[in-house]
């Protein structure tokens, strides 16, 4: 039984520690929303986050984040199946008639790319949602 109790705790361990090795190899986290004159680009990267806004006026922002900060964007990814937010479907279709900027979340994992397809700024499909609302809170105190 004793041996069955350390064997089931190495598992465990192990499942645990390659899930989060799995997430450390997530590279950055880019949102991005842009209209016909405007444009803002969010990049989150383990240790910096970057904000660029072109159009009427244009500015450009880097700061240093925390191990803290970084990992409350990993947290917010832990229930995305990052290979297919390419095919989630959106809720409502706004930016076609320009009631809201279109928007687009992409995370480069190893060596690989994933994209959502377009959405509505500030309506982000339900499975992403989470992780941009956290993207936002940390570009809020950028500048």
């Amino acid at each position: 039984m004793k041996y069955f109790f350390i064997s089931y705790l190495f598992i465990l361990m192990t499942i645990n520690c390659g899930t989060f090795q799995d997430k450390e190899t997530i590279e950055f986290v880019k949102y991005e929303t842009f209209t016909r004159g405007s444009t803002t680009n969010i990049s989150v990267h383990p240790n910096s986050i970057q904000v660029k806004k072109a159009g009427m006026q244009t500015s450009e922002y880097t700061e240093e984040i925390s191990v803290k900060q970084w990992k409350e964007v990993l947290a917010a990814m832990e229930d995305i199946e990052i290979s297919s937010i390419g095919r989630l479907e959106t809720s409502t279709e706004d930016s076609s008639r320009d009631a809201a900027a279109q928007a687009v979340l992409s995370i480069k994992k190893n060596d690989s790319v994933y994209i959502t397809s377009q959405f509505d700024d500030g309506n982000a499909p339900k499975a992403v949602k989470p992780l941009v609302e956290a993207i936002l809170r940390l570009a809020e105190n950028v500048e």
